[in-house]
């Protein structure tokens, strides 16, 4: 599958802002992981020609040539998701950035009423979180009860999917 594509920088191409805005069909947004990582697909630059290719990545070996340097990003996504209750039985969805503190960490939540200091917030088989502030933007400051924060995402964490994804995980 070739689709090409003109891309900025190339001679006669437009300003960035214009290459940016396109429309993506909800349809060709992929829902699950390849079964197989060398299916995955593959996005192909030709710096020269200014041309984008679609490609597998099994093709990869055929695509670099002789002193062609490959960076290997080898991260994982934190599981930084936690479903906890308020002591009166609320349910707030945490994203958790934990920090060099083992027992605090910022977060970002949703919830239907805003959380406030000195809250409580039980996660189910992992323990307890004590907001410590509340600053605006559904954002806020925890501190770990029962054990560190790393502990209890790697009991109750789960991977913080976008939103145009249509899965929990």
């Amino acid at each position: 599958m070739q689709a090409e594509r003109v891309v900025p920088g190339a001679a006669g191409a437009g300003d960035w802002a214009e290459f940016l805005d396109y429309e993506l069909p909800p349809e060709l947004i992929a829902q699950y992981p390849a079964a197989s990582r060398e299916d995955s697909r593959l996005l192909v630059l030709d710096r020269r020609g200014g041309t984008i290719e679609h490609r597998r990545f099994r093709d990869l070996p055929e695509l670099l040539a002789p002193g062609d340097c490959v960076v290997v990003n080898d991260s994982r996504v934190v599981p930084a998701r936690l479903l906890a209750r308020k002591e009166t039985g609320g349910a707030v969805d945490l994203l958790v950035i934990p920090g060099p503190d083992e027992h605090r960490a910022e977060a970002v939540y949703r919830s239907s009423k805003p959380l406030r200091p000195g809250q409580v917030l039980l996660v189910e088989n992992a323990g307890r979180l004590r907001v410590l502030e509340t600053p605006a933007g559904g954002r806020c400051a925890v501190e770990a009860v029962d054990a560190g924060i790393r502990a209890m995402l790697d009991t109750a964490g789960r991977l913080p999917l976008p939103p145009y994804i249509g899965r929990d995980e």
